[in-house]
């Protein structure tokens, strides 16, 4: 078993222990009931074990069942070991079947010297997948208004909120993401904003040379294709005339052998206009408009397309989806990432186009109201930082759901929940351990403390509380498995176009680490008043919370939030 577990998470310790566990019983030659180990990692109660086989799970088929297993104790036991991993010991108790130890100490060591190592780059894949994606949001204000770039309803929102996210989850995860730049919708919509580099929906314009041409040249492919496949009677048809061309989507799902039903495309799929009196449907229009920008941002072979799309067109999406399969030319692989409705009950009601912008604007009221609370006056990049706190409150409440159920939002702003102040909360416990690490260097600058040693030199078993260990297994240690578990699966296989991306998972142990970082911050003092013999657990604490500042920091980049140092 490595010492270098912590490079992929607690998650590998998991799988190892079940490959030795496994190999004894099978060593062993007895035979268990069950086909596969419940071995997992406890979340709660540590000191049962940090990684238990709950008892009863395993059963073992044999008369000599009680000797079998102190055997496979005492066999685990010397396995682990013999490998001089980062696990110190195994057990049995009336809880488990088998608990397993982490060696404290040097897993704490090993987790926060990593991220000390990486620091920006903790808990993001280290190699590429060779996957190019694409991006291609579609929002309900495109049906309404093509030449408006900024989001209007509060789906639209989510949406695109969603969009900024996944583009950074993805990467984190290894893949190619394009568009490169995606703006932050919520510049958009306050006042006096400043836009981003470019406009949600729009392609970069280093891309977007010749593109008129390039229009031009695909519309006639696409639609010279739509002839001949829709019915060989138009391959001599005039495109003045007032032609009508359907284009059959269920031969076109039998011969891509697509999957219908749960997690594949809707069984109702029947036909989709592509002509209409010789001109492209939108459908039509559609299916030309993902070609065009994926040839324009890539000309690789191995690329995909996903789709971002509101649960009220993800039925008009799968016609252009299945309609680009059999047109297009340059081929490429697509699924779907479906976002449930946002509803409200707001002064916006009978003017939904407006919702968002208003949404914000309370948000922006609500974080202005408490930064006054905190000073009598606002100051120029105060104003900033209550923008930047309206951010991550709005993010948060759009992201804390799974992206396929629906949300509710209160729009008034005539309460103020605990759910809304999340975003602001873990912003503030960012901000405390960034201004905690300022206070110790200026300590360092006059004198008061040594500097902070090196990690290696650094005695992580003062670290005695179980709180401090909850931070480093629970958090630290699982935030790897966490961004790997959240990208599911991209591009799924047999005929299927549901993605399985878990956007609420990133944002959900962020708000689970704060709450859990802010009750330990309050209990335990860090600084000491620098005596020598208190330097030593001060040193290990400081290293646990820069450690911990680095995550937070890590996961709000992911989420789409900049992080404050101070408020």
């Amino acid at each position: 078993m490595s010492t270098n577990m912590a490079d992929t998470g607690v998650e590998n310790v998991v799988d190892e222990i079940r490959k030795i566990v496994s190999d004894e019983i099978c060593n062993m030659g007895v035979e268990i009931d069950s086909k596969t180990l419940d071995i997992k990692k406890n979340n709660k109660e540590l000191k049962r074990g940090d990684i238990i086989i709950p008892a009863g799970s395993v059963k073992l088929v044999d008369s000599r069942s009680e000797s079998l297993q102190k055997q496979l104790l005492l066999q685990t036991e010397k396995k682990i070991k013999e490998n001089n991993g980062l696990l110190k010991d195994v057990v049995q108790n009336k809880n488990c079947f088998l608990a397993f130890y982490f060696n404290r100490p040097k897993f704490c060591s090993t987790v926060i010297k990593q991220i000390e190592e990486l620091g920006s780059k903790y808990g993001f894949s280290k190699t590429k997948t060779g996957q190019e994606i694409f991006l291609n949001t579609v929002l309900e204000r495109s049906e309404k208004n093509k030449s408006n770039s900024c989001v209007n309803s509060l789906t639209d929102l989510r949406v695109s909120v969603v969009q900024c996210h996944l583009k950074k989850l993805l990467e984190a995860n290894g893949y190619d993401v394009y568009p490169e730049t995606v703006s932050n919708p919520l510049s958009l919509l306050l006042e006096n904003s400043t836009s981003c580099d470019t406009k949600l929906g729009e392609i970069s314009q280093s891309k977007s040379d010749n593109l008129g041409q390039d229009m031009d040249e695909l519309s006639a492919h696409f639609v010279s294709k739509a002839k001949i496949l829709c019915t060989e009677q138009l391959t001599d048809l005039d495109p003045n005339l007032n032609a009508e061309v359907d284009l059959d989507l269920q031969k076109v799902i039998a011969e891509k052998n697509l999957y219908l039903g749960k997690e594949g495309f809707d069984k109702n799929l029947n036909k989709v206009k592509v002509l209409e009196r010789g001109v492209p449907t939108w459908a039509l229009e559609s299916a030309i408009d993902i070609s065009r920008k994926i040839r324009h941002f890539t000309s690789k072979q191995n690329v995909g397309c996903l789709h971002i799309v509101p649960q009220n067109m993800a039925f008009r999406q799968q016609q252009v989806e299945i309609l680009s399969m059999a047109l297009c030319q340059q081929q490429f692989i697509q699924a779907q990432l479906v976002v449930g409705p946002v509803t409200s009950k707001s002064k916006s009601e009978k003017c939904p186009d407006k919702a968002a912008q208003d949404f914000l604007r309370v948000r922006y009221e609500q974080m202005k109201e408490a930064s006054k609370m905190r000073s009598s006056s606002i100051f120029e990049d105060q104003s900033k930082q209550i923008e930047e706190l309206t951010f991550a409150s709005v993010i948060v409440d759009l992201l804390t759901n799974s992206v396929h159920t629906s949300l509710h939002l209160d729009t008034n702003g005539e309460e103020q929940d605990a759910e809304t102040r999340q975003g602001a909360f873990i912003m503030y416990n960012t901000a405390r351990l960034a201004t905690l690490m300022e206070h110790f260097n200026q300590g360092v600058s006059t004198g008061m403390y040594p500097p902070l040693p090196s990690v290696d030199n650094v005695d992580f078993s003062l670290l005695r509380e179980e709180e401090d260990w909850e931070l480093v297994y629970l958090f630290l240690a699982a935030f790897p498995d966490v961004v790997r578990q959240a990208v599911e699966v991209v591009f799924p296989t047999g005929g299927r176009c549901s993605t399985k991306v878990h956007t609420h998972k990133i944002t959900n142990f962020l708000v689970s680490f704060s709450t859990r970082l802010s009750a330990h911050y309050s209990r335990y003092h860090v600084l000491a008043s620098g005596e020598p013999h208190l330097l030593p657990l001060m040193y290990a604490r400081l290293y646990l919370m820069k450690s911990a500042h680095q995550l937070l920091v890590n996961c709000l980049h992911l989420i789409g939030v900049k992080a404050l140092s101070y408020l």
